[in-house]
């Protein structure tokens, strides 16, 4: 896993109080009715500045208690609250000029939800009384947060299951999403927040914490927070953590473990905060907040919240977390926690964070790692947005959060190329000089797309209005194709002349090198003009090859051949078939057919390899082949498996690397057997219970084509060489013209 999803914070509660017309204005879509029940009509505004919420969480009685002091606007003769479905108010008063005065409780009036968001209650109090002067609501209220969920999916790719909060006695997670405490419909907000747990758990929150609750008191611990600047919403996570802890510039830094985590771990990870703290401190500005914790989740999750991060046990576990997905949290402490998200505008703050942490380190972590990621972004939205999508995908300017493959694609990928071709043309000095003055002028404040528009404007000193309504507003990508490249020797010099076609009226500068043969390297760059990008490069060194967007710079859609066959291709949608392999015997037959059937999604038809005809594999383009197959099968697969694979009774042989023992497995790619048809996966294990345990785990490693498994590692993770490269043509001086 790399790139984690963001929690989105209480507009989803907030956004039930808005009116259709106003969602409509922003693009986002509204709430459908039920003909028979006409749509309520919009509760009145409330307006808090300030929450002052303590609260009490007993997952003995699974329950939460807590009361909340509200801060109104001046002027308001009603408050309508908003409070999750699960919870009732209990209690209320108000209290201005020193006196308070006990409240009515009203009924309250259910809410449904809003699409992504969660349903609520409305409760409206009459308050009397002046409106002039300060007043503070004053309410307590109760109820049970949900159950631990069971069945939760989280990977590199896809989300499934996620609650917004629950109770349990493994610990506490409440969002604002969950409804767990009462709000208005302000969009943002100060809070402080006083947390009773059981005294074997800490508390988790948004801003600086009071060291006064490191001491329990009895059997209970009390914990407060000072979210330190308005915020849309707060967060509340509880656990039986240990604390590890210091202070850096002034910065409280916290790994929050649980009990059986080891010491060193959490020493790892405090180290690797301080870093990424410093690194992004340097680059962009100050951090934004006066802690940062790393908290460990019995969930598989991965949030970004201001100032904290939560991560699920085994993600913690995993040794690359501390130099890729780490990195990425922090630095949302400047995106997206520092920088807020403007979401009618769309989410900028993903692409970018995985821009300047994930990409960057790959940069550094090995030689081409950058192009390397930049070529698999391209990959993953050829297979999950483009192929899938069938030419329907979304503008960047749609996109709000990650829920599966294709809108991660989307957002992460395609957002990251837009800065990276920013980047290559500002150069990186403004670049970075715009990315400083944008965390400057907007910390603490929503910022769209338009603001970015208009600070990177600002700092290059051009309009860059039509790139960025070429990139953010238009769906799709443009094609590029290499339709002429010619040398001509004039004395001792090479001029070579290239045309490269750009589709769609895309307005892209086309950069083409021309290598020599000891690697001489020169580039031109061809700005498209109706449709076409002349480049003419002229070189001291005699031209080998011509090769256009070499360092993978554009953002741009690949062609069948330049996408290898990888697991990305079969996971992108249900597959169409399924087979069982029958070449191994009965045991492996029935493990078969329940790996099989996981794979399937119950969508996929399920059957055994000498069932299938030639017809219905060729109807089929997602294709999985769980075991080995018999003999019909096996000669249809004859010369398409990788050189040097060796499917063995005791031992499988996967890019010269052997797995052996009873946790021995693998998976391999290749092209559909039928030509432009998909793909065909193949799942062997050496025991048959391996080939279930296989097939759970594949959505980890999309962009594989082969992978060999000894035990929890993957001892191979290979990406396929492309069948063909069309952006790269083999090139000579023209033969000077016979004399006459």
């Amino acid at each position: 896993m790399r790139t984690l999803p963001r929690l989105r914070a209480s507009r989803s509660l907030v956004a039930l109080l808005v009116p259709v017309a106003l969602l409509a204005a922003a693009g986002l879509p509204a709430v459908a009715e039920a003909p028979a029940a006409p749509a309520p009509a919009p509760a009145p505004e409330t307006a808090i500045a300030r929450h002052e919420l303590s609260v009490t969480l007993d997952p003995a009685r699974h329950v939460l208690e807590g009361t909340a002091r509200l801060a109104l606007a001046p002027g308001a003769r009603e408050a309508t609250l908003v409070l999750g479905p699960a919870y009732a108010i209990t209690e209320a008063r108000l209290e201005q000029a020193g006196a308070a005065r006990k409240l009515a409780l009203p009924a309250p009036r259910p809410r449904p939800a809003e699409p992504g968001g969660s349903a609520a209650q409305l409760w409206s109090f009459e308050l009397g009384g002046s409106p002039a002067g300060e007043r503070v609501l004053v309410v307590a209220w109760s109820g049970p947060p949900p159950e631990l969920p069971k069945d939760v999916k989280f990977s590199r790719e896809e989300i499934a299951g996620m609650p917004d909060g629950y109770l349990a006695p493994e610990g506490a997670f409440l969002t604002p999403g969950a409804g767990w405490y009462p709000t208005g419909t302000q969009r943002e907000s100060r809070f402080t927040l006083e947390a009773k747990v059981p005294a074997a758990w800490r508390v988790v929150s948004e801003g600086r914490r009071d060291p006064a609750g490191d001491a329990p008191q009895g059997e209970w611990r009390v914990e407060r927070y000072d979210a330190t600047h308005p915020l849309e919403g707060i967060h509340l996570v509880a656990a039986p953590w240990k604390v590890q802890q210091q202070d850096w510039e002034g910065q409280r830094l916290a790994v929050y473990t649980l009990p059986d985590t080891p010491e060193e771990l959490g020493q790892s990870y405090l180290d690797a905060v301080k870093s990424s703290l410093e690194r992004y401190s340097k680059a962009i500005g100050p951090h934004a907040w006066p802690q940062f914790v790393v908290a460990e989740h019995i969930l598989p999750t991965g949030y970004g919240m201001p100032s904290f991060t939560l991560l699920g046990a085994g993600v913690m576990r995993l040794p690359f977390i501390l130099r890729t997905s780490l990195p990425h949290e922090v630095l949302h402490d400047w995106w997206g926690n520092g920088v807020f998200v403007d979401y009618a505008q769309g989410n900028w703050c993903e692409g970018l964070t995985a821009y300047m942490a994930d990409h960057a380190l790959a940069g550094e972590d090995a030689k081409g790692g950058d192009v390397d990621y930049r070529r698999q972004i391209l990959r993953d939205y050829a297979e999950y947005v483009t192929r899938a999508g069938a030419g329907s995908e979304p503008a960047v300017a749609e996109f709000r959060e990650r829920h599966d493959r294709a809108t991660r694609s989307l957002g992460y990928g395609k957002v990251a190329m837009i800065f990276r071709m920013l980047e290559v043309r500002l150069g990186t000095e403004r670049f970075h000089e715009a990315l400083r003055a944008f965390y400057a002028e907007k910390k603490y404040r929503e910022a769209g797309w338009s603001d970015i528009e208009e600070v990177f404007s600002r700092v290059a000193k051009e309009n860059l209005s039509g790139f960025f309504k070429q990139w953010v507003k238009r769906p799709g990508a443009p094609s590029l194709v290499l339709e002429r490249a010619a040398v001509t020797a004039a004395g001792d010099q090479y001029r070579t002349d290239v045309a490269v076609r750009v589709a769609g009226g895309w307005l892209i500068p086309v950069p083409v090198d021309i290598v020599g043969g000891e690697g001489e390297r020169a580039r031109g760059i061809g700005q498209a003009v109706d449709g076409t990008a002349q480049v003419t490069v002229v070189t001291p060194f005699a031209p080998q090859r011509v090769e256009v967007d070499a360092d993978v710079d554009l953002f741009r859609l690949l062609t069948p051949g330049e996408i290898p066959p990888t697991l990305a291709r079969l996971l992108a949608a249900p597959p169409d078939l399924v087979l069982v392999g029958t070449g191994r015997g009965e045991a492996f037959v029935e493990a078969g057919r329940a790996a099989a059937n996981q794979l399937a999604q119950g969508k996929g038809q399920v059957r055994l390899d000498h069932d299938v005809t030639k017809e219905l594999l060729s109807a089929a383009s997602r294709v999985w082949l769980v075991g080995r197959p018999g003999s019909q099968l096996a000669a249809l697969l004859a010369g398409r498996l990788p050189e040097g694979t060796m499917l063995g009774d005791d031992q499988i042989t996967l890019a010269r690397t052997a797995a052996s023992g009873p946790d021995a497995a693998a998976v391999i790619v290749i092209d559909h057997p039928a030509p432009g048809k998909g793909a065909l996966g193949i799942v062997d294990a050496l025991k048959p219970e391996g080939l279930l345990f296989t097939a759970r785990r594949l959505t980890h490693y999309g962009k594989y084509s082969y992978l060999l498994f000894a035990g929890s590692q993957a001892t191979v993770k290979q990406v396929a060489p492309p069948a063909e490269t069309p952006l790269v043509r083999a090139v000579a001086p023209a033969a000077p013209a016979a004399a006459k």
